[in-house]
Formats: structure tokens, C-alpha cells, sequence
């Protein structure tokens, strides 16, 4: 054998090892993309373009199948049986039109059912993810350990808004434990006028805790952490009986009730 059929050799082997390592590597990566759970590969797709959306929903079965029932994938399918109909029946002018409004009414409506869901399941989540924060916490003691398997509700959000004709932003978030009621904090930055207002209070019962200043503190810290506010302590809050929530079906009050100035 001559030397250049042996580098030919060589080179295709070589070739295909590399082939049978990409096509292991690719194997691997939709093994991996397929075990993961369903909020994780939905969140993915948010990141995606949506002209890129249909050629990534081809990567694993359990992408297409996503993909089918999310808002985009049902319109798309939808958009290609009324294409395929028009096609394949006459249809006049008057009744192309007709279908063509039915469809996109529908559309819209089972987006917004799919939105509403997808929302209403985000909001179920929230109570849990802070849990997961707080049972994180080093050296938990008996009290606080008890504490956090009351906590049956916890909302947050903040939004810009308008207020009495001026821009605000507002955040504020609150933890309920059970039948000893909540804490609650509400903070409005009024952006023309260059003030803030804060209200923060706590449930006289909350006292038979019996949690140290400290543990207040970290359930404090993490529930902040999700409106993106800091230099928030136990210090802030005051003991008062609390009769009305916040929040409306999980979003935050327009009209806010202040305690204080700063």
C-alpha cells in the first residue's frame, strides 16, 4: 500500500471518528434537553426567535409536543388547516372573509386562555419558591422550621403605574400565615415628585412565632429578593391588624395605603 492510500485511509477514519463523537455529543445534549421539565423547556422557548421556534420545536419529541400546544404552535397549525382549506373547497369572497375573522376571534380568545392559565399556575408557584428560599437557611431552628409550613400564600409584584396623573412604581409583596394572618409591605416611588412611601406591618399574631429578629430578617431578605428591594428589615415593620389584602387576584392594589414618609 502506498503511503498517500494510507493518509487517505487515516484521514477518513479520522473523519468518521469525529462524526460518531458529534453524532454521541448530539445524542447526549437531546437526551438531556428531553428529561428536562416541562416550565424549564417552555421558559426556553420565550428566548427563541419566533421564526427560529419551529426548527428548535424539531430537536426532541418532547419540544414538538410543547410546542404544539403553546399559543404560537396551536396559531400556526391552525393557520396551515385554513390555508389547506381554502385550497382544497371554493369558498366566495364574503365567506373567505367570514372564516377569516372566526378564526382569528378564536385565536385570540385561546391565547388569552392560554396566558390566563399559564399566570394563574405562576401565581400557585410563588408560595413554593419562596419555601425552597427559606428551608435554605443554615441552622433553622424548631420555631422556624414550624413557621414556614404555615405560610400558606405569598404574592409579589411590582409595576409602573399612574397615579393621581403622575408615574409611580410600585412593589410590594406578602406572606400569609394561615389563620395568624400576614405581613405586608408596599412601596410607591412617585417619579415626578422624586418621594417614596412605604407601608410595612405585620399581624399582631405573627407574634406567637416566637422568631428572633434575625429570622424575621431572612424571610424579609428573601421575600424582597423578589421585587428587587433591599435595606428592608424587621425594623421597618410595625405590629397592626391587617383588613384588607393588597393584592386582587395576585396583582398589586393601584391606590396604595401609606403608613410613613420618608
Amino acid at each position: 500500500m502506498s503511503s498517500q492510500q494510507s493518509n487517505i485511509i487515516d484521514d477518513n477514519q479520522s473523519t468518521m471518528k469525529k462524526h460518531d463523537k458529534n453524532s454521541q455529543i448530539s445524542h447526549h445534549h437531546k437526551k438531556n434537553l428531553a428529561s428536562q421539565p416541562e416550565e424549564i423547556i417552555e421558559q426556553i422557548f420565550e428566548f427563541i426567535p419566533r421564526d427560529e421556534i419551529i426548527r428548535v420545536s424539531g430537536t426532541c419529541q418532547q419540544f414538538r409536543r410543547l410546542w404544539k400546544e403553546s399559543p404560537h404552535g396551536i396559531v400556526f397549525n391552525m393557520i396551515i388547516q385554513l390555508n389547506y382549506s381554502f385550497q382544497k373547497y371554493s369558498y366566495s369572497l364574503n365567506d373567505e372573509i367570514e372564516l377569516g375573522i372566526y378564526t382569528k376571534e378564536t385565536i385570540s380568545r385561546m391565547i388569552c386562555k392560554k396566558e390566563k392559565e399559564r399566570q394563574q399556575l405562576f401565581n400557585l408557584e410563588k408560595k413554593d419558591r419562596l419555601l425552597t428560599k427559606l428551608s435554605g437557611k443554615e441552622n433553622i431552628s424548631e420555631n422556624f422550621n414550624k413557621a414556614i409550613k404555615l405560610i400558606t400564600r405569598f404574592d409579589y409584584e411590582e409595576i409602573e403605574r399612574e397615579h393621581n396623573n403622575s408615574p409611580c412604581y410600585a412593589r410590594g409583596f406578602e406572606i400569609e400565615f394561615g389563620q395568624l394572618g400576614m405581613m405586608q409591605l408596599w412601596k410607591w416611588n412617585y417619579l415626578r415628585e422624586d418621594h417614596s412611601e412605604l407601608s410595612a406591618k405585620m399581624s399582631e399574631k405573627l407574634k406567637s412565632l416566637n422568631l428572633t429578629e434575625d429570622e424575621w430578617d431572612f424571610i424579609i431578605k428573601m421575600a424582597c429578593n423578589y421585587i428587587n428591594l433591599s435595606r428592608v428589615d424587621l425594623d421597618d415593620f410595625y405590629y397592626q391588624e391587617i383588613r384588607e389584602s393588597i393584592f386582587k387576584d395576585h396583582y398589586i392594589m393601584t391606590k396604595p395605603i401609606i403608613s410613613f414618609r420618608f
